[in-house]
């Protein structure tokens, strides 16, 4: 009886430090701290870029049906995102001031994907004035779209 009472003990010690790395695991890794842009597919996600004062940057990634996350490729660091059911609008600054708006990006996106298409097409903009033009021409109301920052909420920053 003894021996089974220490074997379950055993197990159950063993088990519980396991959930716990685990858990640790997830809270820590930087693959599992990102921000969903609503349904769209896209997600924020610290990038491995840093600024002047050695803090990461935020990039926005498309989350592969494999379940692989793959960069958008844009100018500058997301800053602001609006989004509607076909477009994103991303307002970037660049990697030297967070504070400023560098680029501004509007994203086309479908959520068909296939193996020979990317589901997303970026057009970047250098001037707030080339990109409004374009959302005008697209008929999108930004006071309509739904909007997030980048900011991720509960993100840990244990080892900084």
């Amino acid at each position: 009886m003894k021996k089974l009472v220490r074997l379950f003990l055993i197990v159950s010690s063993c088990l519980l430090l396991m959930v716990l790395g685990l858990f640790a695991y997830m809270t820590v890794a930087e693959s599992y701290q990102y921000k969903w842009v609503g349904d769209t597919g896209f997600c924020i996600m610290e990038s491995r870029a840093v600024d002047a004062k050695g803090v990461s940057l935020p990039d926005l990634y498309y989350a592969m049906p494999s379940g692989l996350y793959m960069g958008v490729n844009m100018p500058g660091y997301p800053k602001d995102v609006y989004w509607d059911d076909q477009y994103l609008v991303v307002r970037c600054f660049d990697r030297n001031n967070r504070d400023s708006i560098a680029h501004n990006c509007i994203i086309e996106y479908t959520r068909e994907y296939s193996d020979t298409t990317m589901p997303y097409h970026v057009s970047a903009y250098d001037n707030k004035e080339d990109c409004d033009s374009a959302i005008a021409a697209l008929n999108l109301d930004m006071l309509e779209m739904k909007y997030t920052d980048n900011h991720i909420p509960w993100r840990l920053h244990l080892f900084n």
